[in-house]
């Protein structure tokens, strides 16, 4: 039997617009709201996949490549929010230049991981087989190992890359209104 893992996504999801509906007087409280309720989801699934045998090559595949990053990315993603929230500045003249610094994130992680940013955006699928299989697993570096993905048996060498463009892409847009409303 395979587990349910789109149903605990959409669980997530719908999880996450609670979390999104605290009052915003707050906005750390909603982003921890978020933040636990994507790691508990998170876990959940890692727990299941540590062991799980996939039914063929296609489906770890899909699971590595697709539902992975759609739970880890909201971890991230929530971690990345959390962070600017804190360290932000008071200063209007500050705030400007640290959101523009924070902006710069997503095209730094392009230019450093720029063929296989190429490789997931145009959709290809070539090696697919050797990115996302655990049994072709890669170590991941340290500079680039997340805590969620300490578990190789719930990771691939190239997964954790989709986390972070997924993530980084939200968290673009987030910087971008950030500077839009100043």
């Amino acid at each position: 039997m395979q587990p349910e893992w789109e149903r605990l996504l959409i669980e997530l999801q719908a999880a996450l617009q609670d979390c999104l509906r605290l009052p915003p007087d707050d906005p750390l409280k909603i982003i921890e709201c978020c933040f636990i309720k994507s790691d508990q989801y998170w876990m959940k699934v890692k727990n299941e996949v540590g062991n799980y045998v996939f039914p063929s090559p296609e489906a770890e595949i899909h699971f590595f490549k697709h539902l992975k990053p759609a739970f880890t990315s909201e971890v991230e993603y929530y971690n990345l929010l959390y962070h600017v929230e804190i360290f932000k500045p008071v200063s209007a003249e500050d705030l400007r230049s640290f959101w523009l610094r924070e902006q710069q994130r997503l095209d730094d992680f392009i230019r450093e991981h720029e063929a296989f940013y190429r490789y997931y955006k145009e959709g290809r699928t070539s090696k697919d087989g050797q990115y996302f299989i655990r049994a072709n697993n890669q170590p991941v570096r340290l500079s680039e190992a997340k805590i969620y993905d300490r578990d190789t048996n719930a990771t691939t060498g190239y997964d954790h890359l989709i986390t972070s463009i997924l993530a980084l892409e939200k968290f673009n847009a987030y910087v971008k209104e950030k500077l839009e409303a100043l």
